[in-house]
């Protein structure tokens, strides 16, 4: 089993290697990554080549959206030469649902951003709340799909695969 897992080392600090499977684990590039180039460019010198063995990437749908497939892949997935899925994670970490008032949530929704929490007061309506939210989750999907297929048709890619997935590990 451990056969299966290989040393990702640091260049400068064992204390900063860690065990990685590269069939199995996903690397989350966080915001860190993107908005400090220099984050980039670190994990780049202190890592190298062995970047190209992670096959599966995460990115916040909130940060692919702020540019083009086209952009985001040749900005920031450049290093990672194995890729081979790209997952785009729906829905927003840095916000407290539970601080939002109905009005907050309604607002969000009705500006058109995928992976919104679309919460309802009352329980008989959870289930519809639940139910709008996923088809808007899967109708968000097919459209990062559909961009990244027609990325696929003009430039080779830096991924084979796209996925799109919720907080709650869902697939769209």
């Amino acid at each position: 089993m451990l056969s299966q897992y290989r040393v990702i080392e640091h260049a400068r600090s064992r204390r900063r290697s860690f065990y990685f499977n590269p069939h199995r684990d996903v690397l989350w590039l966080s915001f860190d990554c993107t908005d400090q180039p220099d984050y980039l460019r670190d994990l780049e010198r202190c890592y190298g080549k062995q970047l190209n063995a992670i096959e599966s990437l995460l990115v916040e749908e909130l940060e692919w959206g702020e540019t083009t497939p086209v952009g985001y892949s040749f900005d920031y997935l450049a290093p990672f030469k194995g890729l081979q899925t790209i997952l785009i994670l729906f829905g927003d970490n840095d916000k407290d649902a539970s601080s939002d008032t109905k009005e907050d949530l309604d607002n969000e929704n009705n500006d058109g951003e995928c992976g919104e929490d679309n919460s309802e007061d009352s329980d008989e309506n959870s289930d519809q709340g639940s139910k709008i939210e996923a088809g808007g989750l899967y109708a968000c999907a097919d459209i990062v799909k559909a961009e990244y297929t027609e990325f696929l048709k003009d430039h080779e890619g830096i991924a084979k695969s796209i996925r799109c997935m919720d907080r709650s590990g869902t697939f769209y």
